[in-house]
């Protein structure tokens, strides 16, 4: 199986998801008219969090303008995240005409102040030739920044970039090790590639012909089949390993277990009395005479408290008056 990057894309995407200041206690206790009044005064807080509201129809209806006028007014003042949301809504064209050059204009002022979103996107415009000239080499310098604050999206790229030799010599170990930080985030793609990789023993070091080799790793190779499974059905990797000659079968459902004939003949099964509900159990390690005399079929276990007169009252000799009571008293 070989494996590409152009089975198993790396995109081009540019975040333009706007977010709250969390830090920011403006928004939560102040109305649109107070929060305006606040950012008139030059508060960097509170006009970017009305580029949130504005961007997201927050209370208000949506207005992409409004919204990059509130921006623009806290980027200018250096903030980050308002210089990323810019970015994003002219690589996007939300709001104002689509322009590449003005969204790598924004995203380098917000990545030179070491904003890991706004270095992931201008590596990748690099990547892609878009308000940029295409540079692989530069993409992989941004990309390393962002991936210097564990930004995911720049684990995954990295990964890709060392795994086709893009921007950097091909190194399969390299990529392994940025594709496994992306797996352990959550990255879907990452690990699905890093598991393909454990698969083909590209960039990790595998010993798994024997089962000491794979006892000793078992982390990693329980991670590779997940990584895996995910991706393909049970009927895929059925085709798959049938197709380099490794014996391999389905994992039955219960039903399909009870109805083979080699257990079907050794399954014990006890019946409710009272509503004729049949149980089946599992067949035991031994067929033992009683078991083969009853037909395989076992009494069916007493519900709570149905024995009560037959144990305290004929075998105990407790009376009617007595099993009263100690109902009564909760004993039995």
């Amino acid at each position: 199986m070989k494996l590409s990057l152009q089975q198993l894309t790396i995109s081009l995407i540019i975040v333009s998801t706007v977010t709250y200041l969390i830090c920011s206690a403006v928004f939560a206790s102040h109305t649109i008219n107070e929060l305006k009044m606040i950012a008139d005064q030059g508060c960097v807080y509170s006009q970017y969090n009305l580029g949130v509201i504005y961007y997201g129809g927050i209370g208000v209806l949506p207005d992409f303008k409004e919204a990059m006028s509130w921006f623009r007014k806290a980027a200018d003042q250096n903030y980050a995240d308002a210089q990323v949301a810019i970015a994003g809504m002219f690589y996007l064209g939300t709001g104002v005409p689509q322009d590449f050059n003005e969204a790598a204009k924004w995203a380098r002022k917000a990545a030179h102040q070491n904003d890991a979103e706004a270095q992931y996107n201008l590596g990748m415009m690099y990547y892609g030739g878009r308000g940029v000239k295409q540079d692989f080499i530069e993409a992989v310098l941004w990309l390393k920044r962002a991936a210097l604050q564990d930004y995911p999206n720049a684990l995954f790229g990295l990964g890709s970039m060392y795994f086709e030799g893009l921007g950097t010599p091909r190194n399969y170990e390299e990529s392994a090790k940025y594709f496994e930080r992306a797996a352990d985030q959550g990255c879907p793609d990452a690990q699905a590639i890093l598991g393909a990789m454990y698969y083909e023993g590209l960039g990790v070091t595998l010993n798994y012909k024997t089962n000491k080799g794979r006892i000793e790793d078992v982390t990693n190779l329980i991670k590779a089949i997940n990584a895996i499974t995910k991706k393909h059905t049970s009927e895929e990797l059925i085709e798959l390993f049938n197709s380099i000659t490794v014996p391999i079968s389905k994992i039955k459902n219960v039903n399909e277990v009870v109805e083979d004939p080699l257990v079907a003949r050794r399954i014990l099964t006890s019946t409710d009395p009272k509503t004729g509900t049949k149980v089946i159990l599992a067949p035991p390690p031994n067929m033992t005479p009683f078991l083969e005399q009853s037909g395989q079929q076992l009494s069916f276990p007493p519900r709570f408290g149905e024995q009560n007169q037959e144990i305290y009252g004929d075998i105990l000799g407790y009376d009617e008056a007595a099993l009263a009571e100690f109902k009564e008293k909760g004993i039995i």
